[in-house]
């Protein structure tokens, strides 16, 4: 499976939003005609993880990766990645909707 400089380039976007936002979305149709399968086998989800890799370490500098987490939706794969160092740390809905308190949030 030989990805086009297009489709890795559609890829590599998503992977920066993951990057910026935490999460991405990708709509299972467009990974299939990315990866040129369906469904998706190791090796697609090796390349995910090997793009990932590369984006942080080389594109950012980043060399603690946050673990990936994969949501397998009817319509959408969503990957969602833990925080990098520094960042604010993931918060509990429950948390912030039930506290007494008020919260700083960005």
């Amino acid at each position: 499976m030989n990805m086009t400089p297009a489709t890795r380039l559609e890829l590599n976007q998503a992977l920066e939003a993951l990057y910026q936002d935490a999460a991405v979305a990708i709509d299972w149709s467009e990974l299939y005609r990315w990866f040129g399968e369906q469904p998706l086998n190791r090796t697609s989800y090796a390349q995910i993880k090997l793009g990932w890799e590369h984006l942080c370490r080389v594109s950012h500098r980043r060399y603690e990766l946050p673990e990936l987490r994969l949501i397998l939706g009817p319509a959408k794969l969503t990957v969602m990645r833990d925080t990098f160092p520094g960042e604010s740390p993931v918060i509990c809905l429950d948390d912030l909707a039930d506290a007494q308190g008020s919260f700083a949030l960005p």
